[in-house]
């Protein structure tokens, strides 16, 4: 994405933001205003009425066949899916809060869901729905807002390191576990002609994500424990920034973007590991069996390497329900449906989404799989990202400046002073 289509998007997102604002407070309901909304009470008789659900890409296709199951035991239940694309999905929801106009629930990203609550979009998961210990620590805070959850946890997602199994062997190292493990495997491939032993971003959309798990491994945090004030600028931070850059000064990794290549450039073994997430293992799995390759010998997994401390991003998706529902109840009946242990069994075998509830990783094929150990390890070491209102700002920012030390525009000093004061500029919006 280039400078200019991130700078639109940005516009876009403060303009959304500010619809929904404007909204609630011509609707006498100030923006960041808690509580406003009674919790509602659920009980256990069948859903009835027509349900309104969207749901972003592969998910809003595939979520019919269990909507399916769910009408079936519920007779008296419609329930109509909406596709949605992933890149017009955060606007397409803000605007539908301002304007009222909302389905009555929807798939909710992990780090919209903040923003969402505290517009008043959002009701509250009301009380025994769900237990929300059933689910994982990092996935279940990503639902809270405040003293309050405002979502469920539908699936979960963790940076993790994908590598060439048979690279590795060959040049005579194994999975690194640490920073200088992660060092000695990108100098072993190197000996043996891989050009780069990883590939890291470099910059744009996806870019805080990757550099965060390695402030998280550095001991470095991003905003202090009660999230008032942002810690970009710490000696934890500089260190991990340092340590990313460096992977790109050492030609470890490319500093041009290789999105839309990397996948091909890893089965060539142009490209000898890549962080990513479980989703796409599947995907290059394929691509190597397409290619007529062994994806059991050529494919590993592994958290990614520690530095003081284990420390991965951990997102995936939520399911909230809009205060404008016009069919609350049902809503909430579908997402207890939705999180049922054999529920979220079959939801993986339908689209490889990783359950948010670890009884499910206990049976089937998730158990079956030893390639799924070193992912639930990272789900469950895993970090969420700060649950402000800000967030997507303070996002951009930090991916800009981040590609900013990468490219030495700037020192890694210059960057993390820069992401500390345009953060707190930005604030929190509490």
């Amino acid at each position: 994405m280039n400078r200019m289509q991130r700078r639109t998007r940005t516009i876009t997102h403060a303009v959304a933001l500010a619809a929904v604002a404007l909204l609630l407070a011509a609707c006498g309901r100030p923006a960041g205003v808690i509580g406003t909304v009674e919790t509602d009470s659920v009980d256990d008789s069948p859903a009835t009425g027509t349900l309104t659900v969207w749901a972003m890409g592969g998910e809003g296709e595939n979520l019919p066949a269990l909507a399916e199951v769910f009408e079936e035991q519920n007779p008296d239940v419609s329930v109509s899916v909406t596709p949605v694309p992933w890149q017009s999905a955060h606007d397409k929801l803000a605007n539908s809060i301002a304007a009222g106009q909302t389905p009555d629930m929807a798939m909710v990203g992990t780090t919209w869901m903040a923003e969402f609550a505290a517009a008043g979009g959002l009701r509250p998961v009301p009380e025994d729905l769900v237990d929300p210990d059933a689910f994982f620590p990092g996935n279940q805070r990503t639902t809270e807002y405040l003293d309050a959850s405002y979502g469920v946890p539908w699936y979960a997602d963790a940076r993790i390191l994908i590598y060439r199994a048979d690279l590795a062997e060959e040049a005579g190292v194994e999975a690194p576990a640490t920073w200088e493990d992660y060092d000695a495997f990108n100098e072993a491939l190197a000996d043996i002609g891989v050009d780069y032993g990883t590939y890291l971003q470099s910059g744009g959309d996806g870019t805080t994500n990757m550099f965060l798990p390695f402030v998280w491994q550095a001991s470095g945090a991003v905003m202090n424990d009660d999230e008032t004030q942002f810690t970009l600028d710490t000696p934890e931070v500089r260190e991990a920034l340092e340590y990313y850059v460096s992977l790109f000064d050492r030609g470890f990794t490319p500093v041009e973007s290789q999105v839309g290549l990397y996948q091909t450039q890893f089965l060539d073994g142009t490209i000898g590991s890549y962080v990513s997430g479980p989703y796409e293992i599947a995907q290059v799995r394929a691509l190597a069996e397409d290619a007529g390759q062994d994806p059991d010998e050529m494919i590993g997994v592994a958290p990614m390497p520690a530095g003081e401390q284990a420390g991965a991003f951990v997102g995936g998706a939520d399911l909230g329900v809009f205060t404008t529902a016009k069919n609350p109840d049902a809503a909430w009946k579908f997402i207890r449906f939705l999180s049922e242990t054999g529920v979220q069994q079959d939801w993986y075998d339908i689209t490889t989404d990783l359950p948010a509830v670890p009884e499910a990783w206990e049976s089937g094929t998730l158990a079956e799989d030893e390639l799924f150990s070193s992912i639930r390890e990272s789900i469950e070491a895993g970090t969420a990202t700060p649950q402000i209102v800000t967030w997507q700002q303070v996002d951009d920012l930090i991916n800009r400046e981040v590609e900013k030390a990468v490219r030495g525009v700037s020192s890694v000093e210059e960057a993390t002073a820069a992401m500390q004061q345009k953060a707190s500029l930005i604030g929190t919006g509490k």
